[in-house]
């Protein structure tokens, strides 16, 4: 299995390979004067690329992922309200905490007694 670095280094790996054959075809077809030759050069390089990347070979994954233990198929697991809505809902109930003692003052204060 490819780890993330792994997987961005393939990538970069991929495109350089590409690039590269692309410009060695395209100056080997101009210096040729035949498209079909410059074709036929990248689609080697791009042979190479796909040889090189796609397959999971073992240097690209140096940094390997460290999961979470399996949890038992015979377990549920409720879902957790995020920490942000918590937040949320702490702030909406001190707000109308807040509310409801300002207006207990003020009814204190419109009643003479």
């Amino acid at each position: 299995m490819v780890d993330f670095a792994g997987q961005k280094a393939s990538e970069y790996l991929y495109y350089g390979i590409c690039v590269f054959s692309g410009i060695v075809a395209w100056f080997i077809g101009w210096v040729q004067k035949d498209f079909s030759i410059a074709v036929k050069v990248w689609a080697g390089g791009l042979a190479v690329a796909i040889v090189m990347c796609v397959p999971d070979w073992s240097i690209y994954n140096k940094k390997p992922v460290t999961w979470l233990k399996e949890v038992g198929s015979t377990e549920t697991v409720e879902p957790t309200v995020s920490s942000h809505k918590k937040k949320e809902k702490k702030e909406k109930k001190e707000k109308k905490e807040k509310k409801e003692t300002k207006e207990k003052k003020q009814e204190k204060k419109e009643k003479p007694e």
